[in-house]
């Protein structure tokens, strides 16, 4: 990925945002705050979604721009800090 200026409210696919028992695995992600000044990204993941997760953070899977192919939702309590420059 390749972009220049504020990236928050993108999608980005992001290495290493997968569960617990499968942490490598790849996420498309929400960037919610892009802190050029320190140089970090603070990415929210979009998971699938499973019974025990938080209803109020559902995304259908018919939402536009996402290419999501399940029910899935925001999951908050795996938001992560990265460098922007592995993103790039």
């Amino acid at each position: 990925m390749s972009q220049r200026g504020n990236l928050e409210g993108c999608i980005i696919v992001f290495p290493g945002t997968g569960p617990s028992h499968d942490g490598a695995r790849t996420h498309a992600c929400i960037v919610v705050k892009d802190d050029s000044v320190k140089g970090d990204l603070y990415l929210v993941p979009i998971c699938t979604f499973h019974g025990g997760a938080d209803s109020t953070v559902i995304v259908d899977q018919k939402t536009r721009g996402l290419s999501l192919t399940r029910k899935s939702y925001i999951a908050y309590y795996a938001a992560k800090k990265v460098p922007r420059k592995a993103t790039i």
